[in-house]
């Protein structure tokens, strides 16, 4: 939450531990994602079932999540 890095920053240095910038504020592990649900033209992934956080996915970022998620 309060990190003093940009996004593309800590998306740079998170990149090698296999993490994805999966919206223009979000970065997501794709390991701790527990549900993946595709809306219209975006996406929304759940981390740690369905009590946690929802993660938006962005229409751009969209293939990227899917074949790293394997959907």
């Amino acid at each position: 939450l309060f990190c003093p890095w940009s996004i593309t920053e800590a998306e740079e240095r998170l990149a090698p531990a296999g993490f994805l910038r999966v919206h223009r504020s979000y970065l997501l592990n794709p390991a701790r994602v527990a549900k993946f649900e595709r809306l219209k033209d975006t996406a929304l992934c759940m981390v740690d079932g369905d009590g946690g956080p929802r993660i938006p996915v962005s229409r751009a970022r969209l293939p990227e999540v899917r074949a790293a998620l394997g959907v």
